[in-house]
């Protein structure tokens, strides 16, 4: 058999993989189950990165060259295009950075009018079940509820939304790495509930103050807006008023929940720059003394990578059971209509 020469290419280029496509093509093939995604995919005269050809959908990944090469892109967008394909594009460094948000987003992407396929929940449990469960929307009627999440909590609010109100509710991701720069948080509320202004009945903002220092609050207050309680997110992981009275305990822990146990080299080794400068290591935990890894799932694999990360910090490890915490009441409350 003779191989055509773009189909010996996709080959090729399926060998190569960036650690970003490896990434997200792992992702989709355990989290949206429902549809079959090809690596490398011959379309027309162009290989598209990703593409689900049951529902025309070309998923592109750029690195930072991109930028410099836009003629380039349109091309390859238009070439898509005419052969039936949407198209939709996210820079390697959200993927790796934020692997939930681009899944939400690509699962937004992926509805038709008859079947919503969701994000399936953490390995085991009934949640799992439930949430990898397709549901059929009334595509007449819109989501009347807005999520504005931080993209480390995707997995966790889909999981905990009852399959039944997913048609109901927009789940909108800001990126992981604001967390690096939490001066940037509020900003980029702000701009993201301008941009959905009027499009839902209700809005919802899934972080804590997460070291913004009130300026969250403050553009909340300024739309109306709630948002979840608490300082961190760990806070209401472990819950609010369980993570106020341990204070000083946890004054010098430097805390990972199941999203940043499974994102630690993208976020935090690699977000930090320690993979390039090991020596910033005592800049950034010198002052801590243990890693607490806050689990939301009972994950071997997890702890796993947790454990590992405390070993490359040169601090003590500790595991603690937390579940969705007060994570899972608001979330229903907010399914219910409350």
């Amino acid at each position: 058999m003779v191989l055509r020469p773009r189909t010996l290419t996709a080959r090729r280029l399926r060998r190569a993989a960036t650690q970003a496509e490896a990434v997200l093509w792992r992702a989709l093939r355990e989290r949206c189950p429902a549809w079959k995604f090809r690596r490398q995919h011959p379309i027309g005269n162009r290989v598209a990165d990703l593409a689900c050809p049951a529902a025309k959908l070309a998923i592109e990944l750029d690195g930072g060259q991109h930028a410099e090469r836009l003629t380039e892109d349109a091309e390859r967008s238009a070439e898509l295009g005419r052969h039936g394909y949407r198209v939709i594009r996210f820079w390697n460094n959200e993927v790796l950075g934020n692997t939930e948000g681009v899944l939400t987003e690509i699962v937004r992407q992926l509805q038709p009018p008859h079947l919503t396929p969701t994000l399936s929940a953490p390995r085991g449990g009934e949640g799992a079940k439930r949430a990898a469960t397709p549901v059929r929307p009334d595509a007449a009627t819109p989501p009347t509820t807005l999520i504005l999440a931080c993209g480390a909590l995707a997995r966790e609010i889909l999981a905990l939304i009852p399959p039944a109100q997913l048609p109901h509710i927009r789940v909108q991701c800001l990126p992981a790495t604001l967390h690096n720069r939490p001066e940037r948080i509020a900003p980029a509320v702000r701009e993201a509930l301008a941009e959905y202004a009027g499009q839902h009945e209700k809005s919802f903002v899934a972080y804590a103050d997460c070291g913004t220092g009130g300026d969250l609050d403050a553009v909340l207050a300024e739309a109306g807006v709630a948002r979840l309680p608490g300082a961190h997110c760990y806070a209401f992981f472990t819950g609010v008023d369980a993570f106020a009275e341990r204070g000083d305990a946890d004054m010098r822990s430097f805390f990972l929940t199941d999203f940043l146990a499974r994102s630690f080299d993208a976020l935090v080794w690699e977000g930090l720059g320690l993979d390039r400068h090991p020596e910033l290591r005592d800049a950034y935990f010198g002052h801590y003394e243990r890693v607490v890894y806050l689990a939301q799932t009972d994950d071997a694999e997890l702890t796993a990578m947790a454990r590992a990360a405390a070993d490359r910090l040169g601090l003590a490890f500790e595991r603690r059971f937390t579940g969705y915490g007060d994570l899972a009441p608001a979330m229903s409350a907010l399914a219910a209509g409350r």
